[in-house]
């Protein structure tokens, strides 16, 4: 048994020497799957991305930028994912995901549309719709490397935008009546 030590993700070729320089006959492929990270999920129009958002709309279509580390070109984001643990990997049909190192498959979720990668620790995407109430994002990476699941973002209804031109009047002395655009 051995503990690898950080590396790219990518394939590596591992050799094994015994203390007397003797190595074995052939050699090992390992593969380095990416471990990326979600951190916060913010708002794209906050250059200093420091706003944090934790409700999105069951509309879809808003645009939400994440921040954390090892984000890939071509990476894949989940919106109220549900996984389920592997125990045989050859018995699997379909992706497996890499979660911190232990396979997992992707049972449901939808995929975010329009995603931008800013750099390997920020990316914008577009939340498809949504049921009020679920949450969850998660990142995958196209060698399988997946986030663990960010939970501070839940769908809810959209925000409205404050009314314009309010007036209030009295009416009778008794009630008030509200008027705006």
């Amino acid at each position: 048994y051995v503990v690898t030590p950080a590396g790219a993700p990518g394939k590596v070729t591992v050799r094994v020497e015994n203390p007397d320089g003797e190595l074995t006959g052939s050699n090992i492929v390992f593969t380095y799957i990416s471990t990326p990270k979600i951190t916060a999920a913010v708002d794209p129009a906050d250059p200093g991305g420091h706003i944090r958002i934790s409700v999105i709309s069951v509309e879809g279509g808003q645009d939400i930028k994440l921040k954390g580390s090892g984000f890939m070109n071509g990476v894949k984001v989940v919106f109220n994912p549900a996984v389920k643990k592997v125990n045989d990997v050859s018995a699997v049909q379909g992706q497996v995901i890499y979660i911190d190192g232990q396979p997992y498959t992707l049972e449901s979720g939808k995929d975010g549309t329009s995603v931008k990668i800013i750099d390997g620790e920020t990316l914008v995407v577009t939340t498809p719709q949504g049921k009020t109430g679920t949450s969850g994002i998660l990142v995958i990476n196209p060698d399988g490397g997946a986030s663990n699941i960010y939970g501070d973002l839940t769908y809810g209804l959209p925000a409205l935008n404050p009314p314009t031109g309010v007036q209030a009047e009295l009416v009778y002395g008794r009630y008030i009546k509200v008027h705006w655009n």
